[in-house]
């Protein structure tokens, strides 16, 4: 059964989507990513702690995913276009670049490639997966804390508005 939302005085079975809504999520991906880290560590030497770094990984590439395509709305794509996107990591900064989103350097690219080779076939979720070929889970947050805090400013700049995260 579909839930009505009200909006303004009328029901709709539509969400309302903003750029706004949908980076707030991406922040909500990125904290729980963030969380789990701190009840459940890395190793001294930077190994991802092997009880959750599935959860961690899929958390920040879909943190990553939600941050882009909250930028592509914000500059016109509809919420369907962004489904037709799928899960692609890749494709969704090779289209945000196509906006002007120019924050990451090659080397960070290449985390989001390596990552959305995982993300994309949904390995964190039904397949085993070798960490030693995943990029470097510190490198990882820092980088999903950077696009998303583009995002953000992007969005303010643009909007003039976005609530605190």
């Amino acid at each position: 059964m579909t839930k009505r939302v009200k909006v303004i005085g009328r029901k709709t079975k539509e969400p309302i989507f903003t750029a706004s809504s949908l980076l707030a999520t991406a922040f909500q991906f990125y904290e729980s990513a963030k969380m789990i880290q701190s009840v459940c560590p890395d190793k001294p030497n930077g190994t991802p702690n092997l009880k959750c770094f599935k959860a961690r990984y899929f958390l920040l590439g879909h943190a990553i995913e939600t941050g882009l395509k909250a930028f592509l709305f914000l500059h016109g794509r509809s919420i369907d276009h962004l489904k037709d996107l799928g899960h692609n990591l890749s494709g969704a900064l090779q289209e945000a670049e196509s906006f002007s989103f120019s924050c990451l350097n090659d080397t960070e690219e290449s985390l989001i490639t390596d990552l959305n080779e995982h993300y994309l076939k949904k390995y964190f979720e039904y397949e085993e997966v070798d960490y030693s070929k995943l990029p470097i889970m510190r490198e990882l947050q820092i980088l999903t804390g950077k696009i998303l805090k583009e995002v953000k400013k992007e969005i303010k700049k643009n909007s003039g508005y976005y609530g605190d995260s």
